[in-house]
């Protein structure tokens, strides 16, 4: 009891020193990890989704994921004595393997919170150890339930940006988002560490032929584990097929089968899709082939924080179980998406579908085709989205996003950048999000292109020189 209590605790004074925060609203109780979902008093906007436990060592772990889909890790003690406002250097390794630096800032003298990059996220919800160093003290936490509770925090923001915090309750069992591949029990992308090891047996995905030498477009979680693939297509024709190259910042795959006169799926346009298009999805529900469900595009460019690069269509066309991979057509016949992911029916919610815009799909699937991987722009920095109600008390600019993390060793790093710098500008154009910021750089394909990067530190602009690299495997 006294240790719910001083959970319960941590979690309010976590979000009341941040943003003025109110709540739990709802429920999260997973294994030791207790938690609900918080929003900005002052203006009742939704915030975060969070879960906290204590440790034997005095120290407790606050997890959180926000409204915009960061993941944030704190440390809390009453024995810790920070200055509010101080930068906290966090370096941690799992496993006793990978190793990262996290850039946390304290909150209040007994607590300081980091933003995870989506690899650290990945390793803290599959870890089952990790080794926290601040101030050259290392503390030892033994990491259990993570990937259960992330799972919950994750079906926790998707329920509430849904419904609203009115329809806050149990968000302990995780609800599906990924359109899973039939004949498995899991959720794939659903959060970080929720893969588990690939189970002996058969699973169904769904895809579609992009070329007539073979090529196959397919979501990427469909085969993550694979140790075989297999194809049949809609005449019954059955081919081993190869993978080409896998992106798993976008959920997608290009595989490779060897039969002659295949069917190819014609290429539409997403950019030019309005909301209330009809559309089709075309998938095997439950091993069923080529089902065809029916409805309309309901919202476009939704995030949901299952991929790395995403800008969702959502539709009511039912999408299931054995739809991932499949192709979301207009009434032309052409491809204008792939069927990706929905939210369950036990959430109390129907009809909310979503699919790859293929605008997205058409670049990775040329790069991967042409070199086996998707060639992207990288500077190692982690921007992340600042609640209107915290940039006005802060008082930030309009336009930015908050550095809250850098890669150690990376080009943004080299050239002067540092954790907690605003970045209101690349290449002289206004950055107006964290997903927007991650995109532009990772659209620039020239390794070694120098751009300009425009921070506020303090209150006093900068204009920083950094070059672009090629997006390292594992970031």
């Amino acid at each position: 009891m006294f240790k719910k209590f001083l959970v319960a605790c941590l979690l309010q004074a976590a979000f009341t020193s941040f943003a003025c925060a109110a709540g739990p609203y709802g429920t999260i109780h997973v294994g030791a990890w207790i938690g609900g979902a918080y929003t900005d008093d002052a203006n009742g906007k939704f915030l975060y989704c969070s879960a906290a436990t204590a440790y034997a060592n005095g120290v407790a772990l606050v997890v959180s994921q926000t409204a915009t889909h960061a993941w944030l890790l704190a440390f809390a003690s009453p024995s810790f004595r920070f200055s509010k406002g101080q930068a906290v250097t966090v370096d941690v390794t799992f496993d006793g393997q990978s190793q990262a630096r996290l850039f946390a800032t304290a909150l209040s003298t007994e607590m300081a919170t980091a933003t995870m990059p989506p690899n650290v996220a990945r390793d803290f919800g599959k870890s089952s150890l990790m080794v926290a160093v601040m101030h050259d003290a290392p503390i030892q936490f033994n990491l259990t339930s993570t990937g259960p509770m992330m799972a919950a925090l994750a079906n926790c923001v998707t329920k509430i940006k849904a419904e609203g915090v009115n329809s806050a309750g149990d968000f302990s069992a995780p609800k599906p988002v990924a359109a899973k591949p039939a004949g498995t029990g899991e959720s794939p992308n659903a959060a970080p560490g929720n893969s588990k090891p690939a189970r002996t047996g058969t699973q169904t995905g769904t895809g579609f032929v992009i070329s007539a030498s073979g090529h196959i477009v397919t979501n990427h979680h469909v085969i993550a584990n694979a140790d075989a693939i297999r194809v049949q297509l809609a005449d019954e024709r059955i081919a081993d097929a190869t993978i080409v190259g896998r992106d798993p910042d976008t959920d997608l795959a290009v595989l490779h089968i060897d039969l002659k006169n295949l069917p190819v799926a014609p290429i539409g346009r997403s950019d030019r899709l309005r909301v209330g298009d009809v559309v089709l999805a075309i998938g095997s529900p439950a091993g069923l082939s080529q089902t065809v469900t029916h409805g309309i595009i309901s919202a476009t460019s939704r995030a949901l924080g299952v991929a790395l690069y995403e800008n969702f269509l959502q539709t009511d066309a039912a999408i299931n179980s054995g739809n991932s991979g499949g192709a979301l057509i207009d009434t032309s016949g052409a491809v204008i998406g792939i069927n990706t992911a929905f939210i369950g029916k036990d959430t109390g919610v129907e009809g909310i579908g979503f699919a790859i815009p293929v605008d997205l799909v058409r670049g990775v699937m040329d790069d991967i085709i042409k070199n086996g991987r998707v060639i992207r722009g990288w500077i190692g920095i982690v921007p992340e989205d600042v609640p209107d109600a915290q940039r006005q008390r802060l008082g930030l600019p309009a336009e930015g996003v908050l550095l809250a993390n850098l890669y150690v060793g990376s080009p943004a790093q080299q050239a002067g950048v540092q954790p907690l710098d605003v970045l209101t500008e690349i290449d002289s154009v206004p950055v107006r999000s964290a997903q927007e910021a991650i995109a532009r750089v990772a659209a620039i394909r020239e390794p070694g292109k120098s751009i300009k990067l425009r921070v506020l530190r303090n209150g006093k602009a900068l204009e920083l020189t950094t070059k672009v690299i090629e997006q390292p495997r594992g970031r």
